[in-house]
């Protein structure tokens, strides 16, 4: 453990699974309560299943960030169970591997909802809440190197990861 996260409350968005999962288990090994978030019922379980068999500060909630109502929920929920939210991982993000010419309208926007709608909701939510609690906090915003330079069949991926770094 590098850093003593005791007494830290963490929300990380689209933690069912890879990464998301992996940063929620670095953050409670650091002695943190985390809140775990994902779209998929039964995955968020399977993730949460195992991580309470080593830690007790550790719940979920299934919410989808990329619309108001989904991350007012969230927030809630992780402020009732845990009292406040300290730090806020914009992890959630998916891609879809598509020739530019043949990128849908509702592939392009399910890609930005998800990717930059999402994250930027959450920080919302996420800030209003800091700024009212008094207590401030901290938002992460995880991205990939697809948002310096661009791959085949991913423009709308690194489009949403271009736009987020400047969020």
């Amino acid at each position: 453990v590098l850093i003593e996260f005791a007494d830290k409350v963490v929300l990380v968005t689209g933690s069912s699974g890879g990464f998301g999962l992996a940063t929620a288990e670095a953050f409670l090994e650091s002695g943190a309560s985390v809140m775990l978030n994902g779209t998929k019922p039964q995955k968020l379980e399977t993730a949460l299943e195992g991580l309470k068999d080593r830690f007790e500060n550790v719940e979920a909630r299934v919410a989808d960030i990329s619309t108001r109502a989904g991350v007012e929920d969230l927030i809630d929920e992780t402020q009732r169970r845990f009292k406040s939210i300290d730090i806020l991982v914009n992890n959630a993000g998916i891609t879809q591997n598509t020739a530019f010419l043949e990128i849908s309208e509702t592939q392009w926007d399910a890609v930005l909802d998800t990717n930059l709608k999402g994250p930027f909701l959450t920080s919302q939510a996420f800030a209003k809440q800091a700024i009212a609690s008094g207590r401030g906090g901290k938002i992460v915003n995880i991205l990939s190197g697809n948002y310096l330079w661009a791959r085949a069949g991913s423009a709308h991926y690194s489009s949403s990861k271009a736009a987020l770094e400047m969020l």
